[in-house]
């Protein structure tokens, strides 16, 4: 039964999560993009925003409220130290959720073993409502010695400790991923703003009617996307710019070898 309840509170805590991270880049990302106006920064800081948030809550979904999320409250669970019996400290809570990136799998063994990998790590344990009456009475009629409250808690930091590193190495693997990828964007961003039909298109734009009745400088002009293709034996390469109130795209086409802008297929609204 205990089982089918932390599925369900799993499910409601992830629904919950979903809203929260819907609200969040309704209310404060959007109104920041807008106000950067920058496609390019705009679409990073939106992955960025939405990544460390969602971690941030799945992480934290214990911890927030008291060490039981609100899936756990109302579907009565409640999260124990398995050694002592005694309710789990938030940091234990927290290491139970460190292991997010592999829910799929803990799922697997939730329903196999009746705990996750999770529980193991923070060595604690979920229970429903009688269960954690019984485990409170318990306690009560069998209060533990000095030393084996001082075993068990050297045995949470040894837990703890253990899952520190784990979070950061995974940490670690994550800025190391983050920093190659953004590598890869600027060296991109480079190789595309260093040929030949990027300095036609700008050129282009910079001296169109439509930029020029912006009121934009030059400098405010902002490359944002780039898309190439071949149809027919014709090359095409398509380019995006934005001066933070407006977008532009500029099409062109090589000629004879030559790029030229594509004047039918360039139309500034």
């Amino acid at each position: 039964m205990t089982r089918a309840k932390r599925i369900f509170a799993y499910l409601l805590d992830t629904f919950l999560i979903w809203v929260a991270l819907v609200l969040f880049m309704v209310f404060i990302i959007a109104p920041v993009m807008i106000l950067i106006g920058d496609e390019f920064i705009g679409k990073l800081l939106l992955f960025l925003s939405i990544l460390f948030f969602s971690l941030a809550l799945v992480v934290l979904r214990d911890w927030i409220f008291a060490g039981r999320s609100l899936g756990k409250r109302i579907f009565g669970l409640y999260v124990y130290d398995k050694e002592s019996g005694t309710p789990a400290r938030r940091g234990q809570t927290v290491v139970r959720n460190l292991l997010f990136f592999i829910s799929g799998i803990d799922g697997l063994v939730l329903l196999a073993t009746g705990e996750t990998l999770g529980d193991r790590m923070a060595r604690a344990i979920v229970v429903d409502r009688q269960e954690a009456a019984a485990l409170d009475a318990h306690v009560r009629d069998n209060p533990r010695t000095q030393e084996e409250i001082d075993t068990a808690n050297a045995a949470i930091r040894t837990s703890n400790r253990r899952a520190v590193l784990i979070l950061c190495a995974a940490a670690l693997a994550f800025v190391l991923f983050c920093s190659v990828c953004a590598g890869l964007a600027f060296l991109m961003l480079h190789v595309q703003t260093g040929t030949e039909e990027y300095a036609v298109a700008r050129e282009y734009l910079v001296n169109s009617e439509a930029f020029l009745e912006s009121g934009a400088e030059e400098d405010d002009l902002r490359f944002t996307s780039m898309e190439r293709s071949i149809s027919g034996g014709e090359y095409t390469a398509e380019f995006g710019f934005s001066d933070g109130r407006r977008y532009y795209e500029v099409i062109c086409h090589k000629e004879d070898g030559v790029w030229v802008v594509c004047r039918e297929c360039t139309e500034f609204e």
